[in-house]
Protein backbone atom coordinates (compact mmCIF):
# COMPACT_ATOMS: atom_id res chain seq x y z
CA UNK A 1 0.00 0.00 0.00
CA UNK A 2 1.38 3.53 -0.94
CA UNK A 3 2.19 5.56 1.62
CA UNK A 4 -0.41 8.49 2.82
CA UNK A 5 -0.17 12.10 2.12
CA UNK A 6 0.11 14.16 5.28
CA UNK A 7 -2.99 15.76 4.26
CA UNK A 8 -4.70 12.47 4.18
CA UNK A 9 -3.54 11.44 7.15
CA UNK A 10 -5.06 14.47 8.99
CA UNK A 11 -8.44 13.71 7.30
CA UNK A 12 -8.25 10.16 8.30
CA UNK A 13 -7.51 12.02 12.06
CA UNK A 14 -9.91 14.15 12.46
CA UNK A 15 -12.50 11.75 10.79
CA UNK A 16 -11.54 9.02 13.52
CA UNK A 17 -12.28 12.01 16.05
CA UNK A 18 -15.12 12.87 14.63
CA UNK A 19 -16.55 9.26 14.33
CA UNK A 20 -15.78 8.95 18.12
CA UNK A 21 -17.54 11.62 19.05
CA UNK A 22 -20.56 10.51 16.86
CA UNK A 23 -20.52 7.00 18.07
CA UNK A 24 -20.40 8.49 21.70
CA UNK A 25 -23.89 10.42 21.13
CA UNK A 26 -25.39 8.01 19.13
CA UNK A 27 -24.92 5.08 21.35
CA UNK A 28 -27.05 6.51 23.70
CA UNK A 29 -30.28 6.44 21.50
CA UNK A 30 -29.86 2.55 20.26
CA UNK A 31 -29.23 1.27 23.96
CA UNK A 32 -32.16 0.57 26.60
CA UNK A 33 -32.34 2.12 30.11
CA UNK A 34 -31.87 0.05 32.65
CA UNK A 35 -34.91 -0.29 34.55
CA UNK A 36 -32.12 0.16 37.55
CA UNK A 37 -28.94 1.52 38.39
CA UNK A 38 -27.39 -1.77 38.03
CA UNK A 39 -24.30 -2.22 36.75
CA UNK A 40 -24.42 -5.52 33.65
CA UNK A 41 -22.63 -6.68 31.00
CA UNK A 42 -24.52 -4.51 28.82
CA UNK A 43 -23.72 -1.27 30.55
CA UNK A 44 -21.97 1.14 28.45
CA UNK A 45 -19.56 3.13 30.28
CA UNK A 46 -19.28 7.32 29.66
CA UNK A 47 -16.40 8.34 27.29
CA UNK A 48 -15.62 11.68 27.63
CA UNK A 49 -14.96 14.00 24.29
CA UNK A 50 -13.12 16.50 26.27
CA UNK A 51 -10.49 14.24 28.05
CA UNK A 52 -6.55 14.92 28.20
CA UNK A 53 -6.23 12.35 25.44
CA UNK A 54 -9.02 13.58 22.85
CA UNK A 55 -7.16 17.19 24.00
CA UNK A 56 -3.79 15.39 22.98
CA UNK A 57 -4.67 14.12 20.22
CA UNK A 58 -5.85 17.56 18.51
CA UNK A 59 -2.77 19.00 19.76
CA UNK A 60 -0.42 16.16 17.69
CA UNK A 61 -3.13 16.30 14.67
CA UNK A 62 -1.97 20.65 15.27
CA UNK A 63 1.95 19.70 15.13
CA UNK A 64 1.71 17.37 12.16
CA UNK A 65 2.34 14.25 14.30
CA UNK A 66 -0.39 12.03 12.26
CA UNK A 67 0.65 8.88 13.87
CA UNK A 68 0.44 9.86 18.22
CA UNK A 69 -2.64 11.83 16.93
CA UNK A 70 -4.37 8.72 15.56
CA UNK A 71 -3.22 6.52 18.71
CA UNK A 72 -4.34 9.09 21.36
CA UNK A 73 -8.03 9.57 18.95
CA UNK A 74 -7.87 5.40 19.71
CA UNK A 75 -6.95 5.61 23.16
CA UNK A 76 -9.41 8.77 23.90
CA UNK A 77 -12.45 6.64 22.44
CA UNK A 78 -12.26 3.86 25.61
CA UNK A 79 -14.02 4.94 28.32
CA UNK A 80 -11.77 6.22 31.64
CA UNK A 81 -12.40 6.23 35.27
CA UNK A 82 -12.68 9.87 36.54
CA UNK A 83 -10.37 10.46 40.12
CA UNK A 84 -10.92 12.85 42.41
CA UNK A 85 -7.62 13.13 44.24
CA UNK A 86 -7.83 16.61 46.14
CA UNK A 87 -10.58 19.05 47.74
CA UNK A 88 -13.66 18.47 50.10
CA UNK A 89 -16.78 16.92 49.40
CA UNK A 90 -18.75 20.52 48.82
CA UNK A 91 -15.21 21.34 47.10
CA UNK A 92 -15.81 18.29 44.34
CA UNK A 93 -19.42 18.23 44.26
CA UNK A 94 -19.47 20.74 41.58
CA UNK A 95 -17.82 18.45 39.21
CA UNK A 96 -19.07 15.33 40.61
CA UNK A 97 -22.66 17.06 39.42
CA UNK A 98 -21.45 18.00 36.17
CA UNK A 99 -19.50 14.89 35.27
CA UNK A 100 -22.44 12.93 35.81
CA UNK A 101 -24.88 15.06 34.30
CA UNK A 102 -22.90 14.75 31.04
CA UNK A 103 -22.58 10.85 31.25
CA UNK A 104 -26.68 11.00 31.49
CA UNK A 105 -26.92 13.26 28.44
CA UNK A 106 -25.96 10.29 26.67
CA UNK A 107 -27.22 7.74 28.37
CA UNK A 108 -24.21 6.42 29.24
CA UNK A 109 -22.52 5.29 33.48
CA UNK A 110 -19.21 7.30 34.40
CA UNK A 111 -16.79 5.60 36.70
CA UNK A 112 -15.82 7.89 39.10
CA UNK A 113 -12.92 7.16 41.63
CA UNK A 114 -12.40 8.62 45.22
CA UNK A 115 -8.93 8.84 45.98
CA UNK A 116 -8.40 11.03 48.89
CA UNK A 117 -10.01 9.47 51.59
CA UNK A 118 -8.61 9.99 55.01
CA UNK A 119 -7.56 7.07 56.86
CA UNK A 120 -6.81 5.16 54.11
CA UNK A 121 -3.45 3.13 53.36
CA UNK A 122 -0.81 5.04 54.97
CA UNK A 123 -2.11 8.44 54.12
CA UNK A 124 -2.48 9.30 58.02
Amino acid sequence: MPPRSPRRRAAAVSAALTACAALTATQAQAQATPAQDVITPATKFYVDPHSKAAKQALVDLGNGDIENATNMARLASWPQAEWFTKGTPDELRPEVNKLVHRARAVNRTPVLVAYNVPGRDCTR
